[in-house]
């Protein structure tokens, strides 16, 4: 693993999320297989020149696991005109919270940084490559046959992508390229990894991955709530279970509403609420932590999360009296 991705993790840590804690899945083509699925897998291989007679499947180790989802870092050398094809794969309009219109934008415009980093040795070929693409060009040439590393990187790439089609888990990419929101302003993941690393560039980077992982965390897209629209009868029953108080839950974004992750962070750490938002925030936190883990609320979490549900229910009451 490279400094990068150590450097990730170290991130995605300091925010508060469990690493590495499952051993998730690699993705599988099987009998139950959808055939549309792997009908366009195969499509994709062929398109970038595979040669061998089935879809190669077996990819190297996930970058990191984060609860029951994967995240991959992309660099320099994920970024060129191979990757930028398989990303014409119709199977993208399915997964709503992939960055299509930023990854093709990186493929067209970071192909010279992936030459710069990939353009000789193993980054260009190698034989288990090309027995699975045919032989490459000469290092650094982009005529002819082209390097057949890249092509397995970006079929791979892919091939991770589409995980959960394949009994996968569910896969969230972030780019070096990728602009988070560290207090208001605006850093590169690459400045920010190879800065010093606070708190706040760490809520920046799970906000990111939030953003990307919330179409399947939340097992559906909700709709906002906003205060004036709240209303006691959108409120979970106290003895509700998990997944209703966790949709209700999502009504409100607690990133958007305060501007900043850091800021959200802030106010649900310190358990002091005295406004309808503040109790929503502290939920909305509450349900950011509690998913990430891949889990229900403990036991010993119960008793917080249902007196922040009453005190919703209540503020709406007294509201409506």
């Amino acid at each position: 693993m490279g400094k990068a991705q150590d450097n990730l993790k170290s991130l995605v840590a300091m925010a508060g999320y469990p690493i590495g804690r499952l051993l998730l899945p690699r993705p599988e083509i099987t009998p139950d297989s959808k055939a549309e699925i792997v009908a366009e897998i195969d499509c994709v291989y062929r398109a970038l020149g595979g040669v061998q007679e089935s879809v190669p499947l077996k990819f190297g180790a996930w970058d990191m696991t984060v609860g029951s989802f994967v995240v991959e870092l992309d660099e320099a050398q994920h970024f060129n005109r191979y990757r930028l094809q398989t990303l014409d794969s119709s199977l993208y309009q399915r997964l709503h919270a992939f960055p299509l219109r930023e990854y093709r934008d990186y493929c067209q415009t970071h192909e010279p940084d992936c030459l710069k980093k990939a353009a000789y040795g193993n980054y260009w070929t190698t034989p288990g490559s090309e027995r699975q693409f045919g032989r490459s060009s000469p290092d650094g040439s982009l005529e002819g046959e082209g390097p057949a590393r890249w092509k397995q990187r970006a079929f791979y790439d892919y091939l991770r992508d589409m995980s959960p089609f394949l009994k996968g888990p569910h896969v969230v990419r972030i780019s070096m390229y990728d602009q988070l929101p560290v207090l208001k302003a605006c850093r590169t993941l690459a400045c920010v990894i190879k800065g010093n690393m606070n708190v706040s560039e760490a809520l920046a980077v799970a906000q990111t991955i939030e953003s990307r992982a919330r179409s399947f965390l939340c097992g559906e897209h909700l709709a906002p709530i906003w205060n004036g629209s709240l209303a006691p009868i959108h409120v979970p029953a106290p003895t509700a279970p998990w997944l209703d108080v966790a949709r209700f839950a999502l009504t409100f974004d607690g990133y958007q509403f305060w501007g900043s992750t850091h800021d959200c962070f802030a106010v649900a750490k310190l358990r002091s609420c005295e406004t309808l938002s503040d109790f929503r925030t502290c939920l909305f936190f509450e349900q950011r932590r509690i998913r990430f883990d891949g889990r229900e609320p403990t036991q010993s979490e119960w008793p917080y999360i249902r007196w922040l549900v009453d005190q919703i229910r209540f503020a709406l009451e007294a509201r409506s009296v």
